[in-house]
């Protein structure tokens, strides 16, 4: 039995005191298996303080005099929003989301699968924990989609298009042509789909920009000039 039962109406707010070990409190339980231990649903009051003022959520875990671990969520006056942070010493400011799908009675580090992280140097990597881009998604598959800048990628969302070539413009555009290099490739057929061939120039190393699209039947399906 605990220490010390606070009792009313069948709340209970036990104090366990085992030796060695100091005080354990329960609230909502009577068998605390931490300093702080509650059963049922937490109101911490964030809304604000007596004064108007946000309240804050500290969570931190001191490791020697200076490096200290944990987050904060509060209110942020100078932007006018609530905001989470995270406290950690350099290099160790990544946040990640992990999952657990055994029994959470005693978990360890080890256990939990971490999904998705988020850099601090502001990269987000979805189903990978060292995303090397602004966006890096891994689906194991030769087709997964590495963002490092969203104007690298040829697509009709980020042109604006302004006039057809003339006779000489084209001319010239295409003598243009005539001096890149260009690549056939195909992409991975996705189940029975047939994927059309491309021909390609490499605008980036390792990301190859459309210049000439063919359909299904081999024609021509539209011709993207770089410059």
């Amino acid at each position: 039995m605990p220490d010390i039962v606070l009792d009313y109406h069948r709340k209970k707010i036990p104090i366990d005191h085992p030796p060695y070990f100091g005080a354990d409190v329960g609230i909502g339980t009577t068998t605390p298996k931490s300093k702080l231990h509650v059963e049922g649903d937490v109101n911490l009051g964030l809304f604000s303080t007596e004064t108007g003022e946000p309240r804050a959520l500290y969570v931190y875990s001191y490791k020697g005099t200076t490096s200290q671990y944990g987050m904060h969520l509060g209110w942020n006056s100078a932007t006018g929003r609530w905001r989470t942070r995270i406290f950690a010493p350099s290099p160790n400011r990544d946040i990640a989301f992990a999952f657990q799908s055994e029994n959470l009675t005693n978990p360890v580090q080890s256990d939990w699968s971490e999904k998705m992280v988020i850099r601090d140097n502001g990269n987000v990597g979805i189903g990978r924990t060292d995303p090397p881009n602004i966006l890096s998604v891994q689906q194991n598959s030769p087709t997964d989609p590495i963002a490092d800048a969203w104007t690298v990628y040829s697509t009709p969302k980020t042109k604006n298009i302004e006039k057809a070539l003339d006779e000489l413009d084209l001319k010239k555009a295409l003598e243009d042509f005539k001096k890149i290099p260009v690549y056939s490739w195909t992409r991975p057929k996705v189940g029975a789909k047939k994927i059309p061939s491309r021909l390609s120039a490499i605008a980036e190393a390792g990301v190859p920009e459309a210049i000439l699209s063919y359909d299904a039947e081999g024609n021509v399906q539209g011709l993207d000039l770089l410059g």
